[in-house]
Parts: C-alpha cells; structure tokens; sequence
C-alpha cells in the first residue's frame, strides 16, 4: 500500500515551480533544437495542420517541377532535330544546285511550236488536232510501247504530262515537262532511245500536229539515245544518302522514350490537380512525310531536278513553322516552371511564418528560465531548510 508523504506548502510550492520551469525550459530547447515552434498539433492546432497541408502543395508542386524540367528537355532535343534537319536539307540543295549546273546529256524530244502552251492547253485544240479517244503512247528502247494518256474532250496538256510521269512503266526511263518558253518536252532519263507516237480510235497511226510539238504532221517522233551524266547521277547518290541521313536523325532526336519529330505527343502537367495542362503536338519530319523522295531517274532532267528544289523549299518552309511551334510550347513550360516555383517559394515561406521559431527569442527564453530554474532550486532548499528546524528540537 503507497505511502502518502506531507509536504509543507513552501516545499510544494517550490517543486511545483521547478517543474513548471522544466517543463518550459525543456519545450524551448525542443524549439531550439527543430527550429519550429510549432511541433505538433498539441502546439497549435491550426497553425500546424494548414502548415502541413502547406507543405503538402509544396511537395506536390515541387515534384511537378521535375515533370516540367524533363518536358523542356523533350523540347530542346525536337529543336536540335528541326536545326539538324534543316542543315540536311540546305545541303541537299546545294547538292541539286550544283547538278543543275552540269548539262544534261540525255536525248530530248523538244517541240518547235510557235504558239505558247501552258498546262491548260486543251488537246483537243483544233490547233493541236487530236481528237477524243486518241491515244499517246511511248516506247523505250526495244520494249514494246506503253500508253501513257487518252485523249478526253477537257483533258489538257498537264494531263499527258501527268499521264507520261506517273506510269510506272516508263517514268524511270523519260520525262515530261514544259519549259519556260511554253514548248512541250519529253526527256530519256535513262539514256535509251524513246519514241513519242499517237494512234487514233482504229489502232492506227494518229497525226501528232503542229502545236503539240510543231514542225510537221507526222506519226512518230524519236530522240536518239543519248548518255547518263555521271556527275547528275553522282549528285543523285549524294541525295539518297543524305535523305537516309535526314531520317536518322529525326529518329535519334528523341528524349526520355518521346520523340516530337515521329509524331509522338508530349502532355506537362502544370498543377497538382492536373487541371492545367499543355499538350505538344508531334509531327512526323522523316523525308517521306516531309513530301521528299530520292531520286529514280539520277537527277539527269533539268525538270526533276528543279521539281526536288521546289520541295526543298517547301520542306524547310514546313520544319521553320514547326519549329516556332515547338518554340512557342518550350516559351510557356519555361514561364510556368518559373511561375511554379514562384509559387513553392510562396508556399514554404507562408508555412515557415506559421511553425518556424525565433532562435534569438527561444534562446533568451531558455536563458531566462535556466535562471528561474536555479532560483526555484534555492527555494526549494530553503523551504526543506524550514522543515529541518524541527529535527533540532530532538537534539
């Protein structure tokens, strides 16, 4: 059974006293020792739970920033793609350039007609003399003759073009074209002799006149065989390989498994709820997409070659504008990263005024209360020094 000892009220106060001093002194060193002066929610209640749930955003936040970090570096490498494909391309165009510059050395159908033709021409143009239903075909080399176009009431001069470089039988082996001084001209590519006929809706010969190709009436017209320009088709080489070479590239300027130039699609998250986002649209940029192709008759027209040039052109026009998409999408991650760590900087500083502890303050404190602390031991002292009189009585 516990054994219940009186003190006199001096010595309880004293102890009382000392206590309560330990007990403040020992919660400003804990302040001292962690920096906050609000530890847990037995501090304060509100300051510590929206201090926490402070925290908890800034975490959040801060973890985005990371997602943020690695998006603009997905951007970066789809930027060094685009600058990397467009060298590729300027390089392609001085290679055309300079195979422009050697003359072809391919035999040559050129029409002697004095009137212009334009693209719009209609064959059935009294002037041209064919009529609906008539057929032109042509021959390469020894191979039998290939029909290439048949006469319709509204078909025009671009559509025999179109008839003779869009076969597949023969478009490997010659080209049709105008030159710029409206005059119709077919060109053997691959250095064979070709013959350019017409045959009416009998299957016999038809007329080829005057303003189609000039000169006189006549059935058949042959460009003799004629050689390959080496230096063209040296040119042609240079192309396909700097095409594969394009390709690579856009294949490697891939970061983190994403890949803006094969059209692959990039998603930044701006915020904790995931209701602010950015999607980045990829697009593909190999060659192929970018309308190129590499040559199947070794650059040995003037119009092939001229035809690349344009769609040169067209693909750097292509890469410039996506590549000022790209810039414009990498100007916003970069301004909402640092907004968002604006924002983190805000939410540690609002959660630090809440739980942070003066240092200089809590050390005065616990100076002060180092010193009530010795004081309240001296009163303890003297209070059990009272109590000890009574011993002398029994002295």
């Amino acid at each position: 059974m516990p054994v219940s000892v009186s003190m006199s009220g001096g010595v309880r106060a004293a102890l009382a006293a000392l206590q309560e001093t330990s007990s403040m002194a020992e919660a400003t060193q804990t302040r001292l020792s962690t920096g906050l002066r609000v530890n847990s929610a037995l501090d304060n209640p509100s300051s510590f739970f929206t201090a926490a749930s402070l925290n908890n955003r800034s975490n959040d936040l801060s973890r985005l920033l990371d997602d943020m970090g690695q998006g603009i570096q997905v951007l970066k490498a789809a930027d060094k793609g685009i600058a990397a494909t467009q060298r590729t391309i300027e390089s392609i165009q001085s290679v055309l350039r300079q195979a422009l510059q050697s003359s072809s050395t391919t035999g040559k159908l050129t029409g002697t007609n004095t009137n212009t033709l334009t693209a719009s021409t209609k064959l059935t143009n009294a002037a041209i003399g064919n009529s609906a239903n008539d057929v032109y075909k042509i021959k390469v080399g020894s191979a039998a003759a290939v029909t290439v176009h048949t006469v319709t009431a509204d078909t025009t001069v671009q559509d025999l073009i179109d008839g003779i470089n869009k076969n597949t039988s023969v478009n490997a082996d010659v080209r049709a074209s105008l030159d710029t001084n409206g005059k119709f001209v077919i060109e053997s590519l691959s250095g064979q002799e070709i013959t350019f006929s017409a045959q009416d809706t009998a299957s016999t010969p038809a007329n080829i006149i005057n303003e189609l190709m000039g000169g006189s009436v006549v059935a058949d017209l042959k460009a003799t065989a004629g050689t390959v320009n080496s230096t063209r088709k040296a040119s042609a080489e240079q192309l396909s390989e700097l095409l594969s070479q394009l390709d690579q590239q856009v294949n490697d300027a891939s970061y983190n498994g994403i890949n803006l130039l094969k059209g692959e699609n990039l998603k930044i998250t701006f915020n904790e709820t995931s209701t602010s986002t950015l999607t980045v649209k990829g697009a593909k940029s190999d060659f192929t997409s970018l309308g190129l192709a590499k040559s199947t008759a070794n650059l040995q027209s003037d119009d092939e070659i001229n035809n690349f040039l344009t769609g040169m052109t067209s693909a750097l026009t292509t890469l410039r504008t996506r590549a000022a998409t790209f810039g414009t999408n990498l100007s916003i991650v970069q301004n909402r990263q640092d907004f968002t760590k604006n924002i983190v900087s805000t939410l540690d500083e609002g959660r630090q005024k809440l739980v942070q502890a003066d240092t200089n303050q809590e050390a005065a404190t616990l100076l002060a209360l180092n010193t009530r602390q010795q004081l309240s031991s001296t009163a303890l002292t003297l209070a059990n020094q009272s109590d000890q009189q009574v011993l002398r009585l029994f002295g």
